[in-house]
């Protein structure tokens, strides 16, 4: 999920084709600033949500049209907030280091790559090392 956000909030333009240049990054602190106001939406309507669903996500087309529905999800996962509030929080501190020229938008790429794979390929088969044995070992058996 994190890794669709950044792309769509990296590279994509809403009505262009796929680009990767700082210009494509939207304003970082308006976009912080809506991601704190949906927050607060959703914990003040924590009954509506319960009780007319429907009626909960209209107000979420009528009011956040400007916040990726893939952040949307992401913030909905309520058992996952906290760990998702933190890596979107380091997604917007790199598109801000970007969109300053701090940073290229292709090595912070490569670097966030790198960290997903490691958080969530690597790191649960007991890291890189371990990983490619069993990548190889699995090859190995298939082509017996």
């Amino acid at each position: 999920m994190l890794k669709n956000i950044f792309i769509y909030l990296f590279i994509m333009n809403k009505h262009e084709e796929p680009t990767m240049s700082a210009e494509s990054i939207p304003d970082v602190d308006k976009l912080s600033k809506r991601v704190l106001d949906f927050i607060k939406f959703m914990d003040d309507n924590i009954e509506m949500e319960k009780k007319n669903n429907l009626m909960y996500y209209n107000q979420i087309n009528l009011n956040f049209p400007d916040v990726p529905r893939s952040i949307i999800k992401l913030l909905e996962d309520r058992n996952k907030r906290k760990e998702n509030l933190r890596s979107l929080v380091l997604l917007l501190e790199r598109m801000k280091k970007i969109k300053a020229g701090e940073v290229t938008i292709e090595d912070e790429y490569k670097k966030f790559v790198g960290e997903m794979n490691k958080k969530y390929i690597f790191d649960p088969h007991g890291g890189e090392e371990n990983f490619n044995r069993i990548m190889m070992e699995n090859a190995a058996k298939k082509g017996r």
